[in-house]
């Protein structure tokens, strides 16, 4: 009776553990995010990011380069941006939330996306290509953001 308890205990646990651990991406270079489980794309986006250019929007072709702007998202749910060398130009905690998306492949599909308590305009994470972050906000016509990881 006893090695049955044991047994279905030890059943339990391992089929507890398996729907509920996320195993982590050990290569985040080249990786898609709007698909992932939250826990993965925190790991993924974690750390601070140069804003290097935005691309497309309303005008397609647009292309608009940034000098001096960065995105830090921490461990607590915060964004923290720094912008033509102010420090702390906005710093906001992230709410996340599942919302209809149209992928870049054409269908729509359910993600997370980051909120932000002082009113910014939504973000999709869409993917991590050759070590750069490329997101996008929610909305029609919005421009790609591509951000490269700093130290």
């Amino acid at each position: 009776m006893k090695a049955r308890i044991i047994i279905l205990g030890l059943i339990s646990l391992f089929l507890l553990c398996g729907t509920g651990c996320e195993k982590m991406p050990t290569d985040t270079r080249n990786i898609t995010l709007y698909n992932q489980p939250l826990s993965v794309i925190k790991h993924c986006i974690q750390g601070k990011w140069k804003v290097v250019y935005e691309k497309g929007g309303f005008i397609a072709t647009r292309i608009q380069y940034w000098d001096d702007y960065y995105m830090e998202f921490t461990k607590n749910n915060r964004m923290i941006v720094s912008r033509d060398r102010v420090a702390d130009y906005q710093n906001t905690k992230i709410r996340w939330h599942k919302e209809c998306y149209c992928c870049s492949g054409g269908y729509n599909e359910y993600v997370y996306v980051a909120e932000f308590s002082d009113g910014s305009p939504p973000i999709v994470f869409d993917r991590i290509q050759n070590d750069t972050l490329i997101f996008t906000n929610l909305g029609a016509d919005s421009p790609y953001y591509y951000l490269i990881k700093t130290k």
